[in-house]
């Protein structure tokens, strides 16, 4: 019936058409025309640069005769195609874009791939059960009947085994030496940060009292808090999906609700205050909830903390995915939050008065949180929204520490212009098993981060092979995308959930004690993950680190001379390397906004051993025997070698010609690359592509000194690399520079 239908429609379209023959002949006529004498044109400067004029004529003739073979073929497959049923193609290609569209978690291409896996095998079952239900079993004919079954037997093999691929964790691989075990470093003396404190925790909520889907926020809510307008910060809650959201939510973009859970020691106080953003995932879980491992252990350790609820903005199957707001307005309703704290600890009837330390204040994000608190840290200082000034901003709170779990970067920029801080303590942590944010974005972020000079602020980065994106989250869990995508994921390499969970504690913990309380002691933890190896899970770790100490000789974005040095009167020096280029470090999508210099070597080519070198007149910088050489270096290379160590010397010169050579291994060795297969190589082509992630490296002077006692670093001039222990790689370097302890 339906194939009728399109039969008649289409021949009622070609008995018109053809009655205007003579007008598609002059059409197509003068298409030819023009196209040749444009082909000609775009020609001209190549093959009218032959030997002979008739040799260009004949190449310009035969390249448009390929390109008209090319388009008959073309013209027969879609006569191929006309012989199909259009309701056969109809379907096709509506589960073709269904696919497309439901698994975003994938390129194009490999949802494409994905489609087809599943789709000819269906058609297959379906042709076959369909041909024998509507002719018949007995009146098939024999060979129709072999035919048949066939093709239910090949599609139900090719499907069932894709279920049985499916019902598997995915593909093992091969645990990568760990580079960092080429030296002993002693483990720190401090009790373990993760350790529960002496606080006995209190919990409550707070909330709007109406919310008719959870009554933590509703009927049984401790504090009740009005709403705010956040129409100006919010997107796509209008058309059928922004009605069924307020539907079910009962509450628009003018009333969004200050809902959250609250962790509290009991004790008089002040205690610092924490807060911690959820991210992006179905708006109808509580994703606020996940964070309680934390919430408890930092409340014990004397922190009140708060788990904000903004799941109102999250995707959700019953608005077809889509989420209602970019970061910025996830980053103003945290300000809004700090409001109502604020209030209340002013607030001499409140259960947390004076209770609240205000002059020490962090934020955690997750995922799209991890954005949002850097913007809030914007938006605090700001007089008025950034995209609207005529909304006024009055915030200005002692927002001192970010932390940010595995953060997207860029969905929001202020004006356009990438979100640069400066003077705030930042932390960041990633996993190279992230199937959501697969690329290190928060590296960007943290790349963004400056500091006034010989100041205390920091920031550090860790990179955590195994980890993912949902297990920092209990709600999440080990699945980063949607439940049909989820299927796909390959999830046997991860760490085990509490492990992930147990790195979070220790990292956010031992940070926080060092920013907001002043214990500094933990500080060798954010500067070498081998300090707390007896606190860690074992896996691989890749950490960087900077502070305001640091005195920089070059960090390769002063200019685009690749010889100059961000000192004055220094130079940069290249020998018997196969690169030697300054560039933009790049991830995996997007790049950091950060230059640094790619080198590479193989000794194989020969002429001497490969080298680099930066020289700064002496006297420059001050640097005494207590002061370290710092650095940071990642590997060029985006392919997993799960045994190689890259090795390399560091040489130190002074004015007098006195030299100490120290090899990398003696801090660490450089960590290959910590690529990740996210999907089952069963569907998917895994190119095992990975981010260039830098690793911090730091030379004490004295260890110099060991080797040379005569080397004097307070004449120090120069620093050199000599490749000479691994035979070829590809490194990136930048951050040359010194610290005063």
């Amino acid at each position: 019936m339906i194939n009728k239908m399109y039969e008649n429609l289409i021949d009622g379209l070609r008995r018109c058409l053809a009655k205007l023959s003579s007008a598609w002949l002059g059409a197509s006529i003068a298409i030819l025309v023009v196209t040749f004498i444009l082909w000609a044109d775009f020609s001209y400067g190549y093959f009218l640069s032959q030997p002979h004029w008739l040799t260009a004529l004949a190449a310009i003739v035969v390249g448009f005769a390929i390109a008209g073979a090319i388009a008959g073929a073309a013209l027969i497959m879609l006569g191929v195609l006309s012989t199909i049923p259009r309701f056969f193609l109809w379907s096709l290609a509506v589960a073709v874009y269904l696919i497309w569209i439901g698994f975003d978690g994938l390129s194009t291409d490999d949802a494409m791939s994905l489609a087809w896996q599943i789709l000819v095998p269906t058609a297959l079952i379906g042709a076959g059960v369909g041909f024998i239900a509507c002719n018949g079993w007995r009146t098939s004919g024999y060979f129709l009947r072999i035919i048949s079954l066939a093709a239910i037997g090949v599609g139900s093999f090719i499907l069932g085994a894709m279920v049985v691929a499916l019902a598997g964790d995915g593909d093992a691989v091969v645990f990568p030496h760990d580079a960092s075990s080429t030296a002993v470093i002693a483990h720190s003396s401090l009790p373990n940060p993760a350790f529960a404190g002496n606080y006995v925790v209190h919990r409550l909520t707070y909330g709007s009292g109406l919310d008719k889907r959870r009554p933590e926020y509703g009927s049984t809510v401790d504090i009740i808090t009005t709403s705010v307008d956040g129409s100006p910060f919010v997107d796509n809650w209008d058309g059928w999906a922004g009605w069924w959201r307020s539907y079910y939510w009962g509450f628009g973009p003018t009333a969004l609700p200050r809902n959250a859970i609250v962790w509290h020691p009991d004790g008089d106080g002040p205690f610092p205050l924490v807060l911690i953003v959820h991210g992006n995932t179905l708006m109808e879980l509580n994703s606020e909830r996940g964070y309680e491992y934390l919430a408890n252990l930092l409340a014990s350790r004397g922190y009140v903390v708060v788990s904000i609820d903004e799941n109102f903005l999250n995707s959700s199957w019953h608005s077809l995915w889509q989420g209602v707001s970019g970061t910025h307005a996830r980053a103003w309703l945290l300000l809004e939050h700090l409001k109502l704290w604020r209030e209340w600890s002013n607030d001499s009837t409140s259960h947390f008065y004076r209770k609240v330390d205000l002059d020490n204040i962090a934020l955690i994000g997750h995922s799209r949180g991890g954005e949002a608190i850097c913007l809030a840290k914007t938006f605090n200082r700001l007089p008025c929204y950034p995209d609207d000034c005529t909304i006024a901003f009055d915030y200005g709170f002692a927002i001192k520490s970010l932390i940010g779990i595995a953060p997207v970067d860029r969905q929001y920029d202020p004006e356009g212009i990438p979100n640069r801080l400066s003077n705030v303590n930042y932390l960041v942590l990633h996993g190279n098993y992230d199937g959501d944010v697969r690329a290190f974005q928060g590296s960007a972020q943290y790349q963004r981060i400056s500091f006034d000079q010989d100041t205390p602020w920091f920031k550090s980065s860790v990179y955590i092979y195994g980890a993912n994106h949902g297990q920092f989250n209990t709600e999440w869990g080990r699945y980063d995308v949607w439940p049909l995508e989820a299927w796909f994921l390959n999830v046997k390499p991860l760490m085990k959930p509490d492990d992930q969970r147990q790195i979070a504690q220790v990292y956010v913990s031992a940070f926080l004690d060092i920013t907001l309380k002043g214990n500094h002691g933990y500080r060798s933890l954010l500067q070498d993950h081998r300090v707390g190896k007896n606190w860690l899970p074992s896996t691989v770790y890749i950490t960087n680190y900077q502070d305001g100490t640091y005195r920089y000789i070059a960090d390769f974005d002063e200019d685009v001379d690749p010889t100059s040095t961000t000192i004055k009167g220094g130079k940069q020096l290249g020998h018997y390397l196969s690169t030697w280029r300054e560039h933009r470090v790049c991830l995996k999508y997007g790049c950091m906004d950060t230059d640094a210099v790619f080198l590479g070597w193989d000794a194989a080519v020969g002429g001497g051993t490969p080298r680099f070198a930066v020289e700064i007149p002496q006297g420059s910088i001050p640097i005494t025997k207590d002061s370290s050489l710092v650095f940071s270096m990642a590997d060029a290379r985006t392919e997993m070698d799960v045994e190689q160590v890259i090795d390399l010397t560091v040489e130190v010169v002074d004015a007098a010609g006195q030299s100490a050579k120290l090899p990398l291994s003696h801090y660490s060795g450089l960590q290959p690359s910590l690529p990740a297969c996210v999907w089952k190589k069963a569907f998917f082509y895994c190119g095992m592509a990975s981010d260039n992630v830098y690793q911090s490296f730091a030379f004490p002077m004295r260890d110099f000194l060991t080797v040379n006692p005569n080397f004097n670093p307070e004449n120090f001039t120069t620093v050199r690399l000599l490749f000479d222990r691994t035979p070829s790689w590809d490194i990136i370097l930048d951050d040359i520079g010194f610290r005063p302890y």
